[in-house]
């Protein structure tokens, strides 16, 4: 009854303001980045994939590789984010250039474009299962590559977390079939 939880989405940068500044005791963010005064706890490793809408061309074909988005309008994170650098590094990888038509911070916008029909996007494909049960997009699992997005909590590496925030993290782990547990938050 005494624990206040609060849930802000937030770039990823002021997640861990938050947490360096205490005013989070924990943060989601992809790519975790663990060091200096904040450790991550591994949470959830998320298979990314192609998400188009239900009357792309792209989702009547039975295979579906990354070149098939050679030269696709395509929805993007921006450029300061790790999963967009992480996109592009893949694009480049296979040789694939794509026409950027937006660029969001985050998932959700990403989402709300590709269903208006503005591009492709290369997406958590977690993130997009009510869409995908709702008919509203298409999820595709890519066959020809392996596009992980890597989901941690972090927290300040030398500040005590309450028994609250140490439940919590337990409970994420439980609930989500995570890598770590509640006993790494207190390393």
């Amino acid at each position: 009854p005494d624990v206040d939880l609060r849930l802000d989405y937030l770039h990823p940068d002021d997640v861990y303001s938050r947490v360096r500044s205490d005013e989070a005791d924990l943060g989601l963010v992809s790519f975790p980045k663990d060091g200096g005064d904040v450790a991550s706890i591994p949470w959830q490793l998320q298979e990314m994939g192609l998400v188009i809408p239900p009357r792309h061309p792209l989702a009547s074909q039975s295979i579906r590789k990354l070149a098939d988005l050679q030269g696709a309008t395509f929805v993007g994170f921006t450029p300061d984010l790790t999963i967009r650098r992480e996109t592009d590094r893949l694009l480049k990888k296979h040789r694939v250039s794509v026409e950027l038509v937006h660029e969001f911070d985050n998932v959700e916008n990403i989402k709300r474009a590709v269903e208006i029909g503005a591009g492709a996007a290369i997406l958590p494909l977690a993130t997009v299962r009510r869409e995908v049960d709702a008919g509203l997009l298409v999820a595709i699992h890519l066959q020809d590559v392996q596009f992980i997005r890597p989901l941690g909590i972090i927290h300040k590496r030398h500040k005590h977390l309450s028994t609250a925030a140490e439940r919590f993290v337990q409970l994420l782990c439980e609930e989500l079939g995570a890598e770590g547990s509640a006993t790494s938050a207190s390393k």
